[in-house]
C-alpha cells in the first residue's frame, strides 16, 4: 500500500435521496467528508478531478466572466481555468441526451397518433360501404339518421376502447424502461394515462363520426338496388 493512500473500513450511517450536482444521470453513489478521505487521496483527487466553483450574480455576463477568471487565475496561482457557463448552460448539457429522447418519443407518439386516425378512419370507411345494403334496409324500416350515425360510431368507439384497455397495461410495463432511459418520468402518473386516453378516445370520435355522416346519406332504394 503506497503511504499517505490508506482507507479505513467504513460504516453506511444513512441513505439520502439522489443528489444531482454533476449530472442528472449519475447513478447512486457513496458520500465520504474530505476530512475523512487520506491525504494521498485527496492530492490524487485534486489532480484528477477538476474544482468547481458556484458564483451567484446580477451583473451581465461577460463582465462577470471576466472578472471571475481573472480572480481565479489570481487565488489559483496561474492555474489554468475552464470556460465560466451558466447555470443553464450546465443544465442543457446534462439534459441533452433526455431531450433528445424526449424528442424522438414525441415525433414517434405524434406518428403513431396519425397512423391510429388514418387507419380507423379508413376501416370505418371500408365498413360503411361494406355495409350499404344494411344500412338501407335498416333506414327503410325505419331508422333515423341518428340511429345509423350512433350505429357506425359506436362500432368505431369500440376498437378505441379496446385498444386503450390493452395500451394501458403496455404503458404501465414499458414505462420501467423508459424511467431508467430518460430522467424524471414516473412509473406510475394517472394523469398523464387519462390524458392520454382522452386524447385516443377524441381522436377516434372524430375518425369514425366522418364515416357515420356518409352513412346517413345512403337512400334506402339505391341501397337495395346495389
Amino acid at each position: 500500500m503506497v503511504p499517505g493512500m490508506e482507507d479505513s473500513p467504513r460504516q453506511i450511517i444513512g441513505v439520502v435521496a439522489d443528489v444531482r450536482d454533476a449530472k442528472l444521470d449519475l447513478e447512486p453513489t457513496m458520500y465520504v467528508p474530505v476530512a475523512q478521505v487520506p491525504d494521498g487521496l485527496n492530492a490524487r483527487n485534486n489532480r484528477l478531478q477538476p474544482i468547481t466553483w458556484v458564483v451567484r450574480t446580477a451583473g451581465a455576463l461577460p463582465l462577470v466572466t471576466a472578472a471571475i477568471q481573472q480572480e481565479l487565475h489570481r487565488v489559483s496561482t496561474g492555474l489554468p481555468v475552464e470556460r465560466v457557463r451558466t447555470m443553464h448552460e450546465v443544465v442543457a448539457a446534462s439534459s441533452a441526451r433526455t431531450e433528445f429522447y424526449m424528442m424522438l418519443l414525441i415525433v414517434f407518439a405524434g406518428i403513431a397518433l396519425l397512423l391510429a386516425a388514418v387507419g380507423l378512419y379508413g376501416l370505418m370507411a371500408y365498413s360503411v360501404r361494406q355495409r350499404t345494403r344494411e344500412i338501407g334496409i335498416r333506414m327503410a324500416l325505419g331508422a333515423s339518421p341518428d340511429d345509423v350515425r350512433s350505429m357506425v360510431v359506436w362500432q368505431g368507439m369500440r376498437l378505441a376502447l379496446l385498444g386503450i384497455l390493452i395500451g394501458i397495461p403496455t404503458a404501465l410495463a414499458l414505462s420501467r424502461v423508459t424511467v431508467s432511459v430518460i430522467f424524471g418520468i414516473k412509473t406510475w402518473d394517472p394523469e398523464v394515462l387519462a390524458i392520454v386516453a382522452l386524447l385516443l378516445g377524441g381522436v377516434a370520435l372524430v375518425a369514425a363520426y366522418v364515416p357515420s355522416l356518409r352513412a346517413t346519406r345512403v337512400k334506402p332504394a339505391d341501397a337495395l338496388r346495389w
